[in-house]
């Protein structure tokens, strides 16, 4: 009778350790199946975000319509201060600033912290860049590099403004935009301003009031026009404003003809009077 059967005590430890590593190789590969399923997961959060973050990115550069302008071109006067900021396409009440009025916007790396402290500033189309790009999405670096564009771009405009004999503390708004356009500085809002009527060759607070004798001047040389163009276009009839107005209707449009038929009547009228006395 033999007390220990050592082939047999051999056999069943090599059986429970090749159960143990199969049972181990089970386990590795569940392992690994999650970690992949996971990695993939993050990445398709991952790339949601990008897209979300591209989104955004063409949103920013496309049909920009700074809106809360509208706000500000109710104003008679903008401080130095608004006026700038404004150029640069912010809203000054969503800057921040430092004890001298000047931008204050964090850019460097050792101060990460406090970009996310400026997620009010605001872009005059509603936007709020550092609000909505956030460092998890753009990076800490990129992050930095806008901050550091918007400062430096304001510091630019403030530089050039210092430069200039600007004795008042406050302008109207057609001021910082002629100011910036003889300096050939770029306003992203121009064309929208002058579609809604804000900025022109001349605005109407800008219009000074005609002597009566340059109006004199003018409006002879209206009757004299209008006086020509009825003798050759109905000749030997008797003149009738209806029709010179009606006539104008074409050209409805042009500067001048804008206005209601009841100013056009009296300026033809008073015109028809000037040269009726010679």
């Amino acid at each position: 009778m033999k007390i220990l059967d050592v082939e047999q005590l051999i056999a069943y430890k090599r059986q429970s350790r090749e159960a143990r590593i199969h049972q181990l190789a089970e386990s590795m590969r569940e392992r690994q199946d999650r970690l992949v399923r996971q990695i993939k997961e993050e990445e398709e959060d991952y790339e949601e975000e990008i897209r979300e973050h591209a989104d955004f990115v063409f949103q920013c550069f496309s049909e920009y319509s700074p809106d809360r302008l509208h706000t500000w071109f109710l104003l008679d006067h903008w401080t130095v201060q608004e006026g700038l900021i404004l150029l640069s396409g912010f809203d000054p009440k969503a800057m921040p600033l430092d004890k001298k009025g000047e931008i204050s916007i964090p850019y460097s790396s050792e101060e990460r912290r406090k970009i996310r402290e400026i997620s009010s500033i605001r872009r005059l189309d509603n936007l709020t860049p550092f609000a909505e790009m956030t460092e998890d999405i753009i990076g800490e670096a990129r992050s930095a590099k806008m901050s550091l564009h918007i400062w430096s771009e304001h510091s630019h405009f403030l530089r050039i403004w210092k430069s200039g004999a600007h004795a008042e503390e406050r302008y109207p708004p057609k001021y910082f935009i002629d100011w910036a356009i003889s300096k050939k500085l770029s306003i992203d809002w121009l064309d929208w301003a002058k579609a809604e009527g804000y900025y022109g060759e001349q605005s109407i607070e800008d219009e000074t009031p005609l002597s009566p004798r340059a109006r004199n001047n003018y409006l002879g040389i209206i009757g004299a026009l209008a006086d020509h163009y009825w003798k050759t276009t109905y000749p030997g009839q008797n003149f009738k404003q209806a029709k010179i107005l009606e006539d104008l209707l074409p050209y409805t449009g042009f500067p001048g003809l804008t206005e209601s038929q009841t100013h056009l009547k009296k300026t033809l009228t008073q015109a028809m009077n000037l040269i009726d006395q010679k």
